[in-house]
């Protein structure tokens, strides 16, 4: 009879715990190997055609004008100046005639804190019909 004895020296190695982590990344790396030539998809629409717009310009008319002067707390009302009272008033009586719009004329000199104080007044007394007119060039 043939006798087989328990050969110790062919056991399966330990698994390397380094293994699933090398898999995964050169999944990663076939991945973006992949992806980088990948055609970038798009889709050709047909959009309506509108008339082009010019630059709209305002009538004077159409709005009551505040310009923030560069002099401290002097503001000019539809071409009257004021100081911060006087247009508070002003405001007020205008308000109390119905809804009228208001131009915030402005440029790069106003400081911030006149800027605030402008649209603060303008918050308490519940103007929301305003619109700000920017002018890059100091005046």
């Amino acid at each position: 009879m043939i006798e087989f004895e328990d050969d110790q020296s062919l056991q399966v190695p330990a698994p390397d715990p380094m293994t699933p982590m090398i898999d995964v990344i050169f999944a990663l790396i076939a991945f973006m190997m992949l992806m980088i030539n990948a055609p970038l998809l798009k889709l050709d629409m047909s959009l309506p055609k509108t008339p082009p717009k010019s630059e709209r310009s305002y009538a004077d008319s159409e709005f009551v004008t505040l310009a923030i002067l560069a002099d401290k707390d002097s503001y000019q009302l539809a071409e009257q100046t004021v100081d911060i009272e006087a247009l508070e008033h002003e405001l007020q009586q205008r308000q109390q005639q119905g809804e009228f719009k208001l131009m915030l004329k402005t440029d790069a000199n106003t400081p911030v804190q006149r800027m605030v104080d402008t649209l603060a007044l303008l918050n308490r007394l519940k103007i929301s019909n305003a619109q700000i007119a920017l002018n890059n060039e100091a005046q």
